[in-house]
């Protein structure tokens, strides 16, 4: 039993890591900064994973019909990809209308918002005829599973960035927008052409957080330039 326990132990943990670093990886595209920047600590996994884990659980437990035991269509799961769509974009339709970071970066959202409900029905749709007796451990279903798994984590990663207001000017147009192991990201950004850095803050500086505007202003001027730098 104690052997069977190993791999168990082991490919949860593999699985926990991707999913963290997919998750910060969704951040860094929607900033911009080096995947290099990335660190994955303990804080850094516990908070990535619960934080894609829990958002798909709550969908799945909100879904309105127990889809598992009834014979799903073709039909049946474009329905509960609208519905997903739908129970996403509530939260971003009833924001402030007058949110510059909204106005700019709509369209950018709700594709990621797209991409995020197609990859949880995949997942869904996996479980679904694993319910049914049909073998998971095939080459087909583990790509499916993977693939939607990762799109799942990095459109979260990229929606959570754009919600967070939390960033820090600390002088000379720039400003710090996250951090990993005590790593500070610092970026700079003018005319959508952003520089980005990674180290430790300077005590002797003083960091002020910025207004919910000029935070939207920082964001979409970075998000701008990584999506001119593809």
């Amino acid at each position: 039993m104690f052997k069977k326990e190993i791999p168990l132990v082991t490919i949860a943990l593999i699985f926990s890591y991707a999913l963290a670093y997919t998750f910060q990886k969704g951040m860094a595209s929607f900033y911009g900064f080096p995947s290099d920047f990335i660190a994955i600590d303990i804080n850094v996994l516990v908070t990535s994973f619960f934080s894609v884990a829990l958002i798909a659980v709550a969908f799945l437990g909100l879904l309105p019909l127990d889809i598992y035991n009834l014979e799903m269509t073709f039909f049946r799961w474009v329905v509960i990809f609208v519905f997903i769509c739908l129970l996403s974009f509530v939260p971003f339709i009833f924001s402030a209308s007058e949110s510059y970071a909204k106005i700019h970066l709509e369209r950018r959202l709700y594709l990621s918002i797209i991409v995020f409900s197609l990859s949880l029905v995949f997942l869904i749709s996996v479980t679904y005829y694993w319910i049914k007796g049909a073998r998971i451990v095939t080459s087909r279903r583990i790509i499916v599973v993977t693939f939607s798994a990762v799109s799942l984590s990095m459109t979260l990663g990229w929606i959570s960035a754009y919600w967070n207001s939390t960033i820090y000017y600390v002088g000379e147009n720039t400003y710090v927008i996250t951090s990993f192991s005590g790593k500070y990201v610092f970026a700079s950004c003018k005319k959508d052409k952003a520089v980005y850095h990674i180290g430790d803050l300077d005590k002797s500086v003083s960091v002020e957080a910025v207004s919910r505007k000029v935070s939207d202003e920082i964001k979409v001027c970075l998000n701008n330039s990584a999506n001119n730098s593809y």
